[in-house]
């Protein structure tokens, strides 16, 4: 889970909170936001707190990861930007006990091999 506590120093009737998970080379490998989750934010008044919660299943490959946070305007970040944190976080995921893999995505995958 990703958990964001935000407080405000403006009212905001409208808002998106966002996240987005780059690698070590600063790839994104995944983002999402309230807007894009249909999760509807209540209007915010200066001082107000707000605590958004994301709750994934990470299921990344070994390495070195980061992870930014954003409140932007619901229609996106370019043209109503009111916060935005690069490198919130930074995580490591170690080799674990499954299958060795390349890349960042740890996705269910079966093989064989049939002798003709």
């Amino acid at each position: 889970m990703i958990e964001i506590d935000l407080r405000f120093e403006h009212d905001l009737d409208e808002y998106t909170v966002g996240i987005l998970l780059r690698d070590r080379l600063g790839n994104e490998v995944f983002g999402a936001n309230t807007t894009y989750l249909d999760v509807p934010a209540p209007p915010a008044r200066s001082g107000d707190r707000v605590t958004a919660r994301f709750e994934l299943d990470l299921q990344l490959g070994h390495g070195h990861y980061s992870v930014t946070v954003a409140v932007h305007a619901p229609t996106g970040h370019v043209s109503e930007n009111h916060d935005w944190i690069d490198n919130a976080l930074s995580f490591q995921v170690i080799p674990g006990d499954t299958y060795r893999f390349a890349g960042v995505a740890h996705l269910p995958v079966e093989a064989r091999l049939d002798k003709r």
